[in-house]
Order: C-alpha cells, then structure tokens, then sequence
C-alpha cells in the first residue's frame, strides 16, 4: 500500500509528464479563404487574402490552440463590394479580428495524416459560438501542415445577410483555414552582445594604460 507522501509523487510525476510531451507549434504561414453562394445559386464569392497568426500546442490528445484573423485582409476581386462587406457587414472598425479556438482535434501523435473532426469556439462580429468542423494534420520532417474546415451560419453572430447588385448571399458560408507550423519549434534566445574592441590609439601615440592615468 501506498504511503501519501509516494501518492503524490507519483501525481507529480504523472503530470510532469504530460507536460513534457506538450510541444509547441509555431506557424509559420497561414491563409485563411471563405466560399459564399448567392441566390441564384450560380454566384460564388471568394474570399481570400487573410492571414492569421496565433499559438498551437501538440500533445499525445491532439492539437488545440488558437488562432486571430484580421477581417480587413480579405477580399473578393471587386473593390467596392469589398468596400461594403468590410464596413456595412463585417464592421471591421468595431470587430477588427476574429478569433478560431480549436478545443479537441484529436491526432496519431506521429508523422504522417490525422483526419477528423474538431471542436471550439469562433469569436467573430462580437459574438463567441461553439464551431465543429473537420481538420487535418500531416506531420512529416519536423513540419506539421493543418487545415481546418467549418461552415457557419451568419444569423448565428448577428451579422445583416448581404446584399449585392441584386444578389443575396445565403446563410451559411464555408470557411478554411491552412496552416504551415513547424513542430517543437522554440523561441530563439536573444543574441549575446559582443564586447566593443579596444580603440587603437592614434598614429604616433602610445595607448594610455590605466596604471599610467592614474599617475598623472
């Protein structure tokens, strides 16, 4: 039978452990697009351009993490609907960014491919929802590519259905995130500043010593 005092130690070496094998994931690209069909239904929007940046973990449950997409980025290759969509429905001066929470997307914890599905939260237009979708993980020369996929419903983050040259853009409109991390990736250390070399004193001019300032 155990005594408490190896009770705990035991504990603490439990979670040590699962802290240990916790690694970082530095993304070192990301895009993110989305697709909008229009009533008629022949109208698709693209919308591309974004980026995102943000913090991923790995562990031997998965990936989780979050990542922040900057709403201004995006753009559908017709400026003044882009001008509509930014300030009349995304409201990029009030809602800047929107933010992606990846919660459980469960992985093989080895190189090659994981697919399945994944859960969070999307914080977007001001509104924070619960989000599922499917996501896949290929790991491979210390690399780690990662798309996510989800679809969400406009009414959901109260965001007016938009309207353009006669055309509205129906409810719910797909998502994709895709990202390039490198796996265990730390942090570089700052670099040490070299010491300044000693000035060679002037042609014709004995270098003073210390010793011989003091005497003078």
């Amino acid at each position: 039978m155990f005594k408490p005092s190896l009770l705990k130690m035991f504990a603490l070496g439990l979670f040590a452990s699962s802290v240990a094998q916790a690694a970082p994931l530095k993304v070192n690209t990301c895009a993110v697009t989305f697709l909008a069909t229009g009533k008629p239904g022949f109208l698709k929007v693209n919308g591309q351009g974004a980026d995102c940046k943000g913090t991923l973990e790995s562990d031997a449950k998965g990936i989780s993490g979050e990542v922040t997409v900057p709403m201004s980025k995006f753009v559908t290759g017709i400026d003044l609907r882009d001008d509509h969509m930014k300030k009349k429905y995304f409201e990029v001066e009030k809602y800047p960014n929107a933010t992606l929470k990846i919660t459980k997307f469960e992985t093989s914890g080895k190189d090659g491919e994981s697919k399945g599905p994944f859960t969070g939260t999307l914080n977007f237009h001001g509104v924070e929802k619960p989000i599922s979708g499917t996501a896949v993980s290929k790991v491979g020369g210390g690399k780690n590519a990662i798309e996510a996929d989800f679809t969400l419903n406009l009414d959901d983050f109260k965001l007016e259905v938009p309207t353009y040259a006669g055309v509205t853009v129906a409810n719910k409109v797909d998502v994709k995130a895709v990202m390039e991390t490198e796996v265990g990736a730390a942090v570089a250390a700052a670099p040490v500043k070299a010491a300044e070399p000693v000035k060679a004193a002037p042609a014709g001019k004995a270098a003073v010593k210390p010793a011989d300032a003091k005497k003078k």
